[in-house]
């Protein structure tokens, strides 16, 4: 077979497979070709002769990329080069080092404990070096904090508020959020804290009692603060003495009415018993 008709062969495989006519593509076929006709072609053979004057290291390398044409060993030997300046790699480590740092420094501010602690002990090994041992062991610190993650223990959350997993800061806004805790919320508790302030036995409130339950209604959080809480105190107090005093006017009240019913019966009594003498 001649050079002519490897040629026209080839061409005729291009159309039958649908396949573009770029370099490339003819190239590939035109050394299938000359391959299966047993003609020796030297620009099929570039790409081995190329790769054959590649070091062993190189060689071993480029194995696992597992090269088809000139452009990708071309681009191969690329990538190569650039992994062999000093300058851009030293640049690279100093990078990647910079965002494990960074990482690491992040993960302290998750609030656990055990990732807290590896996180620490990146950033210690960062400062310096590390060897590739020491990458291996840090490393291995994670795959197993990743193994023996269990954050079942947010379930326990679930009771209080909407829980989101992959948001603790989305969870523990709901569990503040007065909605969240049900129909009704704080506001019910502190309405019925506030029926609690009114005297039981004392037919009027005092000014104090008034406002503090009128601060209560207005704003039910409240209650949660410091000075509301005293103030809440001190109106128990309060409504303590106002009930002992009407309590001590009633009595009094009570009392004087039976001095007088006793005095009136006496009276009675002494009168009966002059009339009948």
């Amino acid at each position: 077979m001649t050079i002519n008709e490897i040629i026209k062969k080839s061409l005729q495989r291009l159309k039958q497979e649908n396949k573009l006519l770029t370099p490339d593509n003819y190239s590939e076929i035109f050394c299938e070709e000359a391959k299966r006709s047993g003609m020796v072609v030297e620009d099929c053979n570039a790409l081995s002769t190329y790769m054959n004057m590649l070091d062993e290291k190189s060689k071993k390398s480029l194995q696992s990329y597992r090269v088809k044409s000139v452009k990708e060993l071309v681009r191969f030997l690329t990538s190569q080069l650039r992994l062999a300046n000093p300058t851009l790699a030293s640049e690279l480590n100093d990078a990647l080092f910079s965002l494990v740092r960074s990482m690491a420094q992040s993960i302290e501010m998750l609030h656990n404990s055990e990732a807290t602690k590896i996180a620490q002990e990146v950033i210690n090994n960062i400062k310096n070096m590390p060897s590739v041992a020491q990458i291996e062991h840090l490393k291995k610190s994670w795959l197993n904090f990743m193994t023996l993650y269990d954050d079942s223990f947010l379930e326990r959350l679930s009771q209080y508020g909407t829980l989101d997993k992959k948001s603790l800061q989305a969870t523990i806004t709901q569990l503040h959020n007065p909605a969240a805790q049900g129909e009704g919320g704080s506001s019910e508790s502190v309405a019925l804290l506030v029926a609690s302030l009114v005297p039981s036995i004392a037919s009027s409130v005092n000014d104090k009692l008034a406002a503090l339950s009128e601060t209560l209604r207005q704003d039910p959080d409240s209650v949660a603060t410091p000075s509301v809480q005293q103030h809440i105190k001190e109106a128990i107090a309060l409504r303590i003495t106002l009930d002992k005093r009407a309590f001590e006017k009633m009595v009094g009240s009570v009392d004087s009415v039976i001095e007088e019913l006793s005095a009136q019966i006496i009276s009675m009594i002494e009168q009966s018993s002059q009339s009948v003498e």
